[in-house]
């Protein structure tokens, strides 16, 4: 064997294992993205869960039955109203500025 085919060998033997190192993190890396997607499944499965446990308690029907069990009265049964303020606040008017827009919304 000549020198340089013994130095090309040894390269390629470096070579060789450098591949097979890069294969070994390749591997580990997919397992771990693999391991990563499962877990954002999971996590996306749970908050929908959480979702459904949290619209039985915020829900309009569930703030209803609490106020309703708190002793409050929906505005459509109210009877006798009155006013604790002596007299009603007052409009609140738009200061002039020398810029005026207006929109049509079809």
């Amino acid at each position: 064997m000549r020198r340089v085919e013994f130095k090309l060998s040894l390269v390629y033997a470096v070579l060789l294992i450098v591949l097979a190192y890069a294969g070994t993190v390749n591997q580990g890396l997919l397992r771990r993205h693999a391991d990563l997607a499962q877990r954002a499944y999971e996590l996306a499965d749970s908050i929908a869960e959480l979702r459904t446990e949290t619209a039985s308690v915020r829900s309009p029907e569930a703030i209803n039955s609490w106020a309703v069990g708190m002793g409050m009265i929906p505005t459509t049964e109210i009877e006798n109203t009155s006013y604790i303020s002596p007299t009603l606040a007052p409009a609140p008017t738009p200061e002039a500025t020398g810029l005026e827009v207006r929109s049509l919304w079809r």
